[in-house]
């Protein structure tokens, strides 16, 4: 799976697959029939393939999202949220963001951040020093249940940005007894976006 460039777009098999995948068993087995079980009146993209990606634990000066649900660091988890929208798309600091939270529709009381490597570094130069501080910020600054504010990082370093989502935190599960013993079988030739050319230096489009 993507955790890097373009990881929410729908330049990677993996990704698209999965969220694709997801929206065929709802049909499926959901029976998600418009009117009468899924009753957006215009719907959206997300509607269609979800999103499903990896969190960027390799660049993320915090510790993964699993492992503030009780996982080991070296466990293989899947998350999952449920929620509407995407509901703002930003830059800034902790201040910008915890506006743009504040002033999100009262429908949405929850509040996940999903954000690019460079905007958990710039929050740890900040001065925080892990999730539940920010979670303890965040909650101060907005009213909004600690509980259900998340974060999560994801992106490559190219761009300072955040989203604003109403995801809703549901569940974590391990994988681990699901992946072959013999380990996972690869391709000689996979098939593979071709590789992009990244932002390393952690300070690259990064806001003063």
């Amino acid at each position: 799976m993507n955790c890097g460039t373009g990881a929410l777009s729908p330049l990677n098999y993996a990704n698209s697959v999965i969220g694709r995948a997801w929206t065929l068993m709802s049909i499926n087995f959901g029976e998600a029939k418009p009117g009468e079980t899924f009753m957006a009146s215009t719907g959206h993209n997300l509607n269609y393939n979800n999103m499903t990606f990896a969190e960027n634990e390799e660049d993320s000066p915090f510790a993964p999202f699993h492992v503030g649900k009780g996982f080991g660091p070296q466990e293989n988890t899947v998350s999952i949220f449920r929620g509407w929208d995407v509901l703002g798309l930003g830059l800034g600091k902790s201040d910008k963001m915890a506006e743009v939270l504040k002033n999100l529709p009262s429908m949405a009381p929850t509040g996940t951040f999903v954000m690019d490597p460079l905007v958990a570094k710039s929050l740890k130069d900040e001065g925080f020093t892990d999730k539940e501080e920010l979670r303890a910020f965040f909650a101060e600054q907005t009213g909004r249940p600690p509980q259900m504010l998340h974060f999560i990082v994801v992106g490559d370093q190219m761009n300072p940005l955040w989203i604003t989502t109403d995801f809703v935190y549901t569940e974590t599960e391990s994988i681990d007894k699901w992946i072959p013993k013999a380990g996972i079988k690869k391709d000689e030739e996979p098939l593979r976006m071709p590789s992009a050319v990244v932002c390393k230096d952690g300070i690259c489009n990064l806001p003063v």
